[in-house]
């Protein structure tokens, strides 16, 4: 591992905050919030003791999956403001002791980024092997069995070049080729692009997804799923042992280390896969494999296990002995893609959780509105925005619930704006 000046400023203590910009604070009166919307709450956010604040994304999109489809990852979409404005929110932060961290979402992009629009041209493109083509099976179908996350086939058939591209979640979101270096150079540029304006780090999205089985074979049935136990969606059919979390995942993972590396006082969280949600071994290797002074995965512990004292107790004992330093944990009791705490639990035990977490050793991201108890919003199928509800509705798996604006006061609109919300 090369030298580091790297001062591991993510210490244990701290406190992040989560903002699904949309929903935060809207100053233009457009129903969408936005940066400076932000800005006017940072005092509110200084005395609330917050760390850093982690900005979900708010580049350029068409806003299929309400910007984690990016069109432009080197710039700020108009509805959340501009540059500048992500400039002073930058600048207003630090002033107050806030670090910024931002989504780095770059298992895919949106199928209007210039990079797929050269890719689609021809299969001779230079852009062409940036994303993931290839072709039909011997009946003309698919070439494999896996699966979008956002239901159906995670292949869609191109019809100008006679080819399947693969797209781990929407139709709209091709996945990038991570196998390919120059994709690699791409974001890591990108990654130089926001670090030097001042960024002190970034969440990782889907990263899990980043390596697949280079031969492509078919995902596993999942021995759990029986006429007893049904899934509760399609995806759940299949054990995703092709389509994601290969070994080579931890090689790709360093090279972002490295980009950190170059910088003082920078880190990056990373949404790592679903194999340690219970299982504290694969936790120890995902630690061991990366550079712990800049890195750490997300803990999603509280997202999925049954809320009792003796599970809990269990876990965290092994999980807290096998871990060394300077490996951080980084834990969350809520996000942008799961129900809130007090919704799953109730408001008490969701107060309970929050010292619980916060005592714990590591650090600690709280989802806007944590902290003032909000609960999830029944949105029904009509009124849905998430692809997720749109794609597979009535199954409960829509995200919009945990997604409502902000509830600053009880004015009309909850003081979020002075028009109708998005949401």
């Amino acid at each position: 591992m090369k030298s580091s000046k790297n001062k591991s400023a993510f210490t244990e203590g701290l406190v992040i905050y989560e903002i699904y910009p949309r929903s935060f604070m809207d100053s233009s009166g457009d129903s969408i919030g936005d940066l400076k919307g932000i800005i006017s709450k940072l005092n509110y956010l200084q005395e609330l003791g917050v760390s850093a604040i982690w900005l979900c994304p708010i580049y350029p999109s068409p806003m299929i999956d309400f910007g984690y489809d990016i069109s432009d990852h080197k710039a700020i979409d108009p509805l959340f403001g501009t540059l500048e404005d992500l400039d002073q929110l930058i600048k207003e932060s630090h002033k107050r002791g806030i670090k910024l961290i931002l989504d780095l979402v770059v298992n895919h992009t949106s199928d209007q980024h210039q990079w797929f629009k050269e890719a689609r041209v021809s299969k001779t493109n230079d852009k062409r092997n940036w994303y993931v083509w290839r072709d039909k099976n011997a009946s003309g179908g698919p070439p494999n069995n896996w699966l979008s996350v956002f239901g159906g086939s995670a292949w869609e058939y191109d019809q100008a070049t006679d080819q399947y591209y693969l797209h781990s979640f929407a139709t709209q979101q091709p996945d990038l080729n991570w196998d390919n270096i120059n994709v690699r150079h791409a974001i890591k540029d990108i990654m130089h692009f926001w670090l030097k304006r001042g960024v002190d780090g970034f969440r990782v999205d889907a990263a899990s997804w980043f390596a697949k089985d280079p031969d492509f074979a078919d995902d596993p049935l999942n021995p759990a799923i029986t006429i007893d136990h049904p899934p509760s969606n399609a995806y759940d059919r299949l054990l995703h042992t092709h389509s994601m979390a290969q070994p080579r995942l931890y090689e790709y993972l360093r090279e972002l280390c490295d980009v950190l590396e170059e910088y003082d006082d920078r880190f990056m969280i990373i949404e790592a896969h679903f194999d340690m949600l219970y299982d504290v071994d694969s936790y120890v290797t995902f630690y061991e494999n990366i550079d712990n002074r800049v890195a750490a995965p997300f803990n999603f512990i509280d997202l999925y296990l049954p809320w009792s004292a003796s599970s809990f107790k269990e876990f965290f004992d092994e999980f807290q002995e096998k871990i060394t330093r300077p490996s951080r944990p980084i834990y969350t009791t809520s996000n942008h893609d799961r129900p809130r705490i007090a919704t799953r639990l109730g408001s008490d035990t969701a107060k309970a959780a929050a010292v619980l977490f916060m005592a714990l050793p590591g650090v600690s991201v709280m989802y806007y509105g944590e902290e003032i108890g909000m609960k999830n919003v029944d949105i029904d199928t009509v009124n849905a925005q998430d692809i997720f509800e749109k794609n597979i509705p009535g199954k409960g798996l829509g995200r919009d619930g945990e997604r409502t604006p902000m509830q600053w006061s009880s004015s009309h609109y909850g003081g979020f704006s002075i028009s109708k919300p998005w949401l």
